[in-house]
């Protein structure tokens, strides 16, 4: 048996995110090294991320989408519905030829959208 894990300790939520125009993010990221199968760690690595300008969407409330995680979304809560309307008997199943391609048409949509708006933004 292993011993238990500390608890992680509590964020800063006192200090600003940035102090600069740009910033760089940094991860830890545990890197193991014990060889007897235990959980126990002793290296860290740091990976950098690519810089954002500061001010942009984190101050303003905001974060990019990620199209994605939209388009995987739309496209499961389509599939959800019809599901719910074959199970419920408002459709028949012979209905179901017409019907399952539409969430796949309009998560694409979502996705076009998405995707259309995030680069009128970025010009």
């Amino acid at each position: 048996m292993s011993a238990p894990h500390p608890p992680l300790p509590e964020p800063d939520h006192t200090q600003p995110l940035t102090t600069s125009s740009t910033s760089r993010t940094e991860t830890t990221v545990a890197t193991p090294t014990a060889t007897d199968g235990s959980d126990q760690t002793e290296g860290t690595e740091r990976m950098e991320g690519a810089e954002q300008p500061a001010g942009t969407w984190l101050e303003a409330g905001r974060h990019p989408v990620n199209v994605g995680h939209l388009v995987m979304g739309v496209a499961f809560l389509g599939l959800t519905l019809v599901w719910a309307l074959l199970v419920s008997g408002a459709v028949e199943a012979v209905d179901a030829r017409w019907l399952l391609p539409l969430p796949w048409l309009a998560a694409g949509g979502a996705g076009m959208a998405a995707t259309v708006v995030a680069a009128r933004r970025h010009r």
